[in-house]
């Protein structure tokens, strides 16, 4: 199948590359238009009116840019995504093309690549990983022409640049730029070249994430420290249950032949390097390291990313399928039929297999994005079929201890109409308290990190109001009430009906309470929240 790369080819397969570009981002924008902010992106559009380097500060940059152009507009914010996910499907062709990869198939590849799910809501809606995966992708792209080119300095300089811009998307572009470093000193360069690649890499590389790693130690590491409560719903399940969870979790995200055709990559391409291995102890380490270094820079990331989030997975329990995701993306060529160290036997010659991988990939990202714009529709589906109270009870299982008291959904339908209803809901809640003689300025605080984040982006313009978290550590330095100074005299607890008061409010009083208020949408049931004026004890002493 991977036929030989006539100017014909090539070129007929750089317009089908245009139009897949071009149809999917026309596609995507269709997909998210009218559907509300759902309760991440809120929280990141309102950390990018707060922009600092504690979190993901390159993709909040384009956000807080997005707002300032058109305030208010959930497309124009997604536009970025989009964006940033038409640039990766560019790259993605480039690196399968610099892997040795025929035209045709680089085409097939990309478009595997382009209809997956992880890849096309990351492009969708505001995520991190809808910037770390371009920003990686072109970490490979660049050292590999820089190896190609015998290492220049400005080149070395490059990788290291952009292999720290991974780590301003996301905390996970830490191993994969590690990964780098660890294939340039293996790599089959001489020792000279190899070190001054090393050395010129290494310091832009430290230089460009200086800024960052002075902010986390000014505050003794706080956020990584918060997020690594996140995702342990493993915690008490036995060692080789939190392993099966690690390994299956990516079907969340990938259908399961993408997942099969990655990981059997991983493991002809490790299998491959093993056979080898023995070679580096008789003498011939670089002569088998210049013959596989494209093998090698492809095994390096998954290696790493697998091992290093494999770790928390069998430690803590932590599972999360996109962390491990980004460890694929330097095997893609070789699950879809790069050469480079592999036998035939573990290409991939089926075209009608091919065709099945990016069907079931687009039939599942469209299901989902459909499924965000038209709620209602999936869950009648799922009733009409008597699937409805198992599919609601998986839901909370996927969701840890932790994470379950700050964001009380309920079930998958409930989850879906999380991009949903806010616009009303906020401009009910405005009413409401207008009614009960309020200013619109004052400051509203939750222990559900939803509340506060999109009533501030649909509040109505020219309101000012602070908005506050109380017992999630994630937004302490962003929105925590604990240490806002000073403290507010008057404040709205709203929350989903039935939440206790936090602790964390102790200091304050209850005043009165304004009368529920349900948050609606079409297809989606009322969800009920209860609003509780609350003020400081020490000012109603006075």
């Amino acid at each position: 199948m991977n036929i030989a790369a006539t100017p014909y080819r090539v070129n007929r397969s750089r317009w089908l590359l245009i139009a897949l570009i071009v149809v999917s981002a026309a596609l995507k924008l269709w997909l998210t238009l009218g559907v509300e902010l759902g309760k991440d992106e809120a929280a990141y559009w309102y950390w990018s009116l707060h922009w600092d380097l504690a979190y993901s500060p390159l993709p909040f940059a384009f956000f807080r840019l997005a707002h300032a152009l058109a305030p208010g507009v959930e497309w124009a914010l997604r536009a970025c995504q989009i964006a940033a996910g038409m640039i990766a499907i560019g790259l993605m062709f480039r690196w399968c093309r610099s892997s040795k990869l025929g035209a045709a198939d680089c085409l097939w590849a990309t478009a595997a690549f382009a209809t997956s799910h992880w890849i096309w809501h990351s492009s969708s809606f505001l995520h991190p990983d809808g910037f770390l995966v371009p920003t990686w992708l072109l970490v490979l792209v660049l050292a590999r022409r820089s190896a190609a080119r015998g290492w220049p300095p400005v080149a070395s300089m490059g990788v290291g640049v952009s292999a720290a811009m991974t780590v301003y998307c996301k905390y996970s572009g830490m191993p994969l730029a590690a990964s780098v470093f660890i294939w340039i000193w293996l790599a089959g360069a001489p020792t000279t070249i190899r070190k001054q690649a090393l050395s010129y890499s290494l310091l832009a590389f430290a230089v460009v994430l200086a800024p960052l790693a002075l902010t986390h130690w000014a505050d003794g590491f706080h956020l990584p420290q918060a997020l690594s409560s996140l995702s342990r719903i493993a915690d008490s399940t036995s060692v080789f249950a939190r392993g099966g969870l690690f390994l299956v979790a990516p079907l969340l995200f990938v259908s399961p032949l993408l997942l099969w055709v990655l990981y059997r990559a991983f493991g002809s391409t490790f299998a491959a390097a093993g056979s080898k291995l023995s070679r580096a102890a008789t003498g011939t380490r670089s002569a088998w390291m210049r013959s596989h270094d494209p093998l090698v820079l492809a095994l390096a990331p998954a290696a790493t990313v697998l091992l290093c989030f494999g770790f928390f997975a069998l430690y803590r329990g932590q599972i999360k399928g996109s962390w491990i995701l980004p460890a694929f993306l330097a095997l893609w060529p070789y699950a879809f039929g790069a050469t480079t160290g592999l036998s035939s036997r573990t290409r991939m010659r089926g075209r009608r297999f091919l065709i099945l991988v990016i069907l079931v990939g687009l039939l599942q990202s469209l299901t989902a994005s459909l499924a965000l714009k038209y709620p209602g529709a999936v869950d009648s589906f799922i009733d009409k079929i008597g699937g409805q109270k198992l599919v609601d009870e998986s839901y909370p299982a996927l969701v840890s201890p932790a994470d379950r008291a700050r964001e009380p959904t309920r079930s998958w339908n409930e989850r879906l109409c999380e991009y949903a209803g806010w616009s009303a809901f906020t401009r009910n809640l405005e009413q409401s308290m207008t009614s009960a003689g309020l200013s619109l300025s004052v400051a509203l605080v939750s222990s559900q990190y939803n509340l506060p984040f999109t009533t501030a982006f649909y509040a109505a313009p020219g309101t000012e109001r602070r908005v506050y978290t109380v017992a999630d550590a994630r937004f302490m330095h962003l929105a925590d009430l604990n240490i806002a100074q000073p403290r507010p005299d008057t404040l709205l607890f709203v929350a989903r009906a039935g939440s206790p008061l936090p602790a964390e409010l102790e200091d304050y009083s209850t005043a009165s309470r304004l009368p529920r208020l349900d948050r609606m949408a079409t297809g989606c049931g009322a969800v009920a929240y209860e609003l509780t004026l609350l003020t400081r004890r020490d000012v109603d002493d006075e």
